[in-house]
């Protein structure tokens, strides 16, 4: 019976035994030792103390693109009055052909009703307003020179120079 109790009273006491130790220990942030850019850089070679890179000391990445083609595409050009007038033409005749006979007829005779109140014109000119709208929406808001902020380095604080 001593044999299987044994176990039971060594699992015991290693568990209140580790408890124990697990309360001594604290959680501290590791700390690398600073060497100054300027000695490090100064330094002989066998001298020279190897430490990881720091943001600092390594130069700013080049982003590897062109931003102005990249990340600016060209905005959609304006419609002339006379493209849009050149294109209407061929959109009515798709309107008018539908599969339908007679929802083609009804078709063909609001074109006819149209053109007789000269709403091409019109459509012409609300196409072209629609585009210029768009094209303004997408441009950023001007930038106006009392809000503009220009932050100087220290070199700009000391005064003028002599």
């Amino acid at each position: 019976m001593y044999s299987q109790d044994q176990p039971v009273r060594q699992h015991i006491h290693s568990r209140t035994h580790e408890s124990h130790r697990e309360s001594h220990y604290q959680w501290r942030e590791k700390t690398l030792p600073k060497v100054p850019p300027l000695v490090q850089n100064h330094a002989s070679p066998s001298t020279r103390i190897q430490s990881p890179p720091t943001q600092e000391m390594l130069p700013p990445r080049p982003l590897g693109r062109n931003l102005e083609t990249c990340d600016f595409p060209q905005l959609p050009p304006i419609p002339s009055t006379e493209e849009v007038m050149t294109e209407l033409p061929e959109v009515t005749i798709q309107y008018i052909n539908y599969p339908d006979p007679i929802e083609s007829a009804a078709r063909r005779q609001r074109v006819h009703q149209s053109d007789a109140r000269g709403d091409m014109e019109e459509a012409a000119a609300n196409i072209i307003a629609a585009a210029t709208t768009a094209r303004t929406a997408m441009l950023p808001p001007p930038v106006h020179p009392s809000e503009t902020t220009i932050i100087l380095g220290d070199s700009h604080l000391s005064g003028p120079s002599t």
